[in-house]
């Protein structure tokens, strides 16, 4: 009896060991972490091996298997959390992590929950490109929290809204809702739907009686005056606008003066343009 207990507090503390491992070196890929997981494990099956009284020994190791399958894993993926990736560019991009490549980036579409990358807890720095070139083009430094929800907006080209709905007696109040600021990162205390609306059928209000449910959708005017050609500074000013006016009656009357701004913008860059071009033709013409 005294060597069976012996044995389970050996694996127990094997298993506080894998923890603290996968919390003290939460860079390490998964792959390792799961095999240093496996030969901490295997030590209590090793100690049981070794002693002149041993019965089980297999059971201890299959038994330290079993118990870092289960908690490498999970440790590994609470200190990792996910980070989506909105590409709202237009164009494919390559995403850059703390320096080193990461994976190409098809647009994002409007209804489709973006791609998703697992980051280590702390401080991170988030960039981008166009594919194959050697550096990010733009860097952003963001923390990646325990528990929360992030979103990475390369270039800053996504504008966003908070969508908020209660079923049932809950309640909206506190939510956070509306227009978002433009930013290249965001953090969430929650999600529950990415890029989809929140059900509103009497069924699902029925089932979801008493809850609350919060969704991250792209802001569509914000998005419109992007694809006019409206620079961020413009659309900030636009989401701005709809913030301190608070209130979608307001927001036809931001639209209005964003795409003013935009247009007339557009038409001062375009002169400017014609004369350098006048001018250079100038120069081509005088003699020598």
């Amino acid at each position: 009896m005294t060597r069976a207990w012996t044995t389970l507090a050996a694996l127990g503390g094997a298993t506080l060991v894998v923890v603290a491992g996968g919390v003290l070196a939460s860079t390490l890929p998964l792959r390792l972490y799961l095999l240093g997981a496996l030969a901490v494990m295997s030590i209590p099956a090793a100690i049981s091996a070794a002693s002149p009284r041993a019965r089980r020994p297999r059971e201890a190791l299959l038994a330290g298997a079993a118990l870092a399958g289960l908690f490498a894993p999970a440790t590994w993926v609470v200190m990792h959390p996910l980070v989506h990736v909105d590409n709202a560019t237009g164009e494919t991009i390559e995403l850059w992590i703390d320096g080193a490549r990461g994976p190409l980036l098809p647009p994002g579409v409007e209804g489709i929950e973006p791609p998703r990358v697992r980051v280590a807890l702390g401080m991170h720095r988030f960039g981008w490109s166009r594919p194959n070139e050697g550096a990010p083009r733009e860097e952003t430094r963001a923390e990646v929290g325990a528990f929360d929800e992030h979103l990475y907006n390369p270039a800053g080209a996504g504008c966003y809204w908070l969508e908020a709905a209660a079923y049932g007696d809950a309640e909206t109040r506190g939510m956070p809702r509306g227009p978002q600021r433009i930013a290249a990162f965001y953090r969430f205390d929650r999600v529950d739907a990415w890029f989809a609306p929140l059900p509103r059928s009497a069924l699902v209000a029925w089932v979801l009686s008493g809850t609350s449910r919060l969704a991250v959708r792209r802001h569509r005017a914000c998005m419109a005056l992007a694809e006019l050609g409206c620079e961020r500074s413009l659309r900030a000013a636009f989401v701005t606008c709809e913030r301190t006016l608070n209130g979608p009656g307001a927001a036809p009357d931001c639209a209005t003066i964003a795409r003013a701004a935009c247009s007339t913008r557009a038409s001062a860059a375009a002169t400017a343009a014609a004369g350098t071009k006048r001018e250079r033709g100038g120069d081509e013409k005088q003699p020598k």
